[in-house]
């Protein structure tokens, strides 16, 4: 229900029934839906100020991305970008920043586009396990490959072939 009521701009509707859940990790879930619903509609003002009430690592770093690409999608780039710093996780935060490599790549800054892939690929390899960093990785790698920027995508396909 919450979901819905974000989906159609009741944020405030949407927080309340969320809170209407005792359980902590369910209400968090919960708050992910609302606050991707948000994002999803445009309003990441709203959807990180409900991603901030979220404790849980995982279900918050999900909300934050959830922001950065409605911010990327809407062009505020280094809004998107300085979103990464509430994301503890590099596994969460690697991705994200291949998103937005690819993200300044199409808009043709090339130079903001092989810096944020270089900070994907360090990042990527701040992941603890060789299957997460593998999958760290290859997720950073696939929106550069998916708009033809194979050389930033190359150096984190490279490294993660490497490791299997």
């Amino acid at each position: 229900m919450a979901q819905s009521q974000a989906q159609a701009g009741l944020a405030q509707d949407a927080l309340s029934t969320a809170n209407l859940v005792d359980d902590p990790w369910n209400r968090a879930l919960i708050l992910v839906q609302v606050a991707q619903a948000l994002a999803k509609a445009g309003n990441s003002l709203e959807a990180e100020r409900i991603a901030d009430q979220i404790t849980f690592r995982l279900p918050k770093a999900k909300a934050l991305r959830a922001v950065a690409v409605s911010r990327v999608f809407r062009g505020e780039m280094e809004s998107a970008e300085k979103i990464l710093h509430d994301i503890a996780s590099p596994e969460e935060r690697a991705p994200i920043l291949g998103f937005i490599a690819s993200a300044w790549a199409r808009r043709g800054e090339l130079s903001r586009a092989d810096q944020c892939a270089r900070d994907a690929y360090k990042t990527a390899m701040e992941v603890p396990g060789t299957a997460a960093r593998i999958d760290a990785l290859l997720n950073s790698a696939e929106p550069l490959l998916t708009v033809g920027k194979n050389n930033l995508g190359a150096p984190l396909l490279g490294t993660a072939g490497r490791m299997i």
